[in-house]
């Protein structure tokens, strides 16, 4: 069994790979989140990686991760987020669905960041979970309305809600509110954003099936 003394001197990409192979590293690399700040971004960033491959190796901690939601660490909160999406992937409890309005509640953090991670989560829970595209895309429309510290973070915000909308568009072609949305975005004065827009209407406007 690794011990987190065996971890100081690991890249993030070297923990993942050697919790993969043995399972019995991962409490090492979870006492890691305690420790001091290059080694707890280390751990935090290998955490998220093993949940990207192998998430039911980190399925049996799913609470711990749902608990540092409200971590006052943002890098932990950040990771969590992340984590927590690939774990609703493999989701035989439905432990995601229980946390879901806790998880999106960080939307209205006020926090930049926090709201373009958990958009950015978002695709991939919308794309493995067809039990929650509804819930996930009535969430993601708020980003209009959330706390953000400036215009510049809301079109950032939007740009990334707009590409988790573009990973389950054949869901979507018939949600009015989601058409807005793109429409007001194929304004935004962030380039970036208005691009996004016109590729996402592109998106949603070629999954319509054709007419015979």
């Amino acid at each position: 069994m690794e011990t987190l003394l065996g971890l100081i001197s690991m890249t993030a990409e070297s923990m993942a790979a050697r919790a993969v192979d043995d399972p019995a590293c991962i409490p090492a690399i979870l006492d890691g989140l305690s420790s001091p700040t290059s080694l707890k971004l280390r751990c935090a960033k290998a955490l998220n990686l093993i949940s990207a491959s192998r998430p039911e190796l980190l399925y049996p901690r799913f609470d711990f991760f749902a608990g540092l939601l409200s971590s006052p660490h943002r890098i932990l909160k950040w990771n969590a987020i992340f984590i927590l999406a690939n774990l609703a992937v493999t989701d035989p409890g439905h432990k995601f669905t229980a946390i879901f309005r806790t998880y999106y509640s960080h939307l209205a953090d006020g926090d930049l960041i926090t709201a373009a991670n958990i958009a950015a989560a978002s695709g991939k829970i919308a794309a493995a979970r067809p039990d929650l595209r509804k819930a996930v895309t009535q969430e993601l429309l708020k980003v209009d309305a959330i706390p953000l510290p400036t215009d510049e973070c809301r079109e950032i915000a939007r740009g990334k809600a707009l590409e988790a909308f573009m990973c389950y568009p054949a869901e979507l072609r018939s949600s009015r509110p989601l058409r807005g949305f793109i429409e007001r975005c194929l304004a935004s004065r962030r380039p970036a954003t208005r691009k996004k827009a016109e590729k996402a209407l592109k998106k949603l406007d070629s999954s319509r099936p054709a007419r015979s």
